[in-house]
C-alpha cells in the first residue's frame, strides 16, 4: 500500500537507480515525482499522512557552467554512432543537428520533415524552428523510411496491418518511443561502448556548446527554441581551451598581431638606443 511506503524504502530505490547507471538529473526528476505524488495524495486525504521523503536528498544539481557537467567528445560521439542501431543513430544526430531531447524525438512525425528540412516546435516553450538537416541524417532517415514501408506491405499481404500512424521513431510494438525508453536505450549504448551516461539530454548541451563558438547568441537562442535569451546558459560549457584562443585573438583585436610589449611598458622597437 501507498500508506506503507517508508523513506528507507525510498533511500533504497534511489542507491538501485544510482547503482544502474542513471543519471544525477534522472534520479532528481523521479524523486521529485515521487515526492508530488505523495504531497497530493495527503492534501486530498487519499491517505492520512505522507512520508517524510525530504529527508533522501537530492543528487547535487551542477550550476549553470559549472566544470562537472563534462559532455561527451567528437571521439564519444564517434564510437556512439558506430555502434548504435538505425534509430538510434538517427535520434543522436538528430540531438546534435538540431539540439533534439527525448520529448523532440518521440513528437516527430514524417509531416515535419521537407525534404532537406525539419520544422518542428518544442512542446516546453511553444517555440517553433525549421533546421537543414546534415546529408548524414537526411540518408538514415530516408533508410528508415524504407524499411517501414517494406514491412508494412509484407505485414499488410499477411492481412496484419499496423502502421507507425506518422512517427519516425517507433518501437518493435508500433508504438511512439517514450522518453524514458529513449533514455534506457541510450544508456545501453553508452555502457555498450564504455562511456559513462550522462543522459540522452546531454547531447542538447553538446549541441548548444558547439553552436555558442560559432553563432551568434541570438542564432544559438533560436537553435535551441528558447523564448528568452539568457535560457542558453544553463546549456552551455565552454572549454577552457576556447576562453584562453578568444583571449589570444582578442590580445590581437587590441594590440596587432606583431605588437610585444617589454617589462617597461614599451614595445622593444620603441626602445631607446644606447
Amino acid at each position: 500500500m501507498a500508506s506503507d511506503f517508508t523513506v528507507e524504502a525510498f533511500a533504497d530505490w534511489k542507491l538501485s537507480l544510482k547503482k544502474r547507471g542513471y543519471s544525477a538529473e534522472f534520479i532528481n526528476h523521479y524523486l521529485s515525482a515521487v515526492r508530488a505524488m505523495y504531497v497530493f495524495a495527503e492534501e486530498t486525504d487519499l491517505i492520512q499522512k505522507a512520508p517524510k521523503l525530504r529527508r533522501v536528498k537530492n543528487e547535487t544539481k551542477p550550476r549553470p557552467g559549472a566544470k562537472d557537467k563534462p559532455l561527451y567528445t567528437p571521439d564519444d560521439l564517434q564510437r556512439m554512432l558506430a555502434k548504435a542501431d538505425l534509430q538510434m543513430r538517427a535520434m543522436i544526430l538528430l540531438a546534435l543537428n538540431c539540439g533534439f531531447g527525448p520529448k523532440d524525438v518521440r513528437d516527430l512525425t514524417w509531416s515535419h520533415i521537407d525534404n532537406d528540412r525539419v520544422t518542428l516546435p518544442r512542446s516546453k516553450t511553444g517555440v517553433c524552428q525549421t533546421y537543414l538537416l546534415w546529408a548524414e541524417i537526411r540518408t538514415l532517415l530516408e533508410e528508415i523510411r524504407q524499411e517501414r514501408l517494406e514491412l508494412e506491405a509484407r505485414m499488410a499481404k499477411r492481412k496484419a496491418l499496423r502502421g507507425d500512424n506518422g512517427h519516425v521513431f517507433v518501437t518493435r510494438f508500433w508504438k511512439p518511443w517514450s522518453k524514458d525508453a529513449v533514455a534506457g536505450q541510450f544508456r545501453k549504448l553508452c555502457k555498450k561502448v564504455g562511456l559513462p551516461c550522462y543522459g540522452f539530454y546531454r547531447l542538447r548541451h553538446c549541441a548548444s556548446t558547439a553552436m555558442s563558438l560559432v553563432a551568434t547568441p541570438h542564432v544559438q537562442r533560436k537553435f535551441m527554441r528558447h523564448s528568452q535569451l539568457q535560457q542558453q546558459v544553463t546549456y552551455t560549457h565552454t572549454p577552457d581551451a576556447e576562453v584562453d584562443l578568444a583571449v589570444m585573438r582578442a590580445r590581437e583585436k587590441l594590440l596587432g598581431k606583431d605588437s610585444l610589449i617589454s617589462s617597461r611598458g614599451r614595445s622593444p622597437d620603441h626602445e631607446e638606443v644606447a
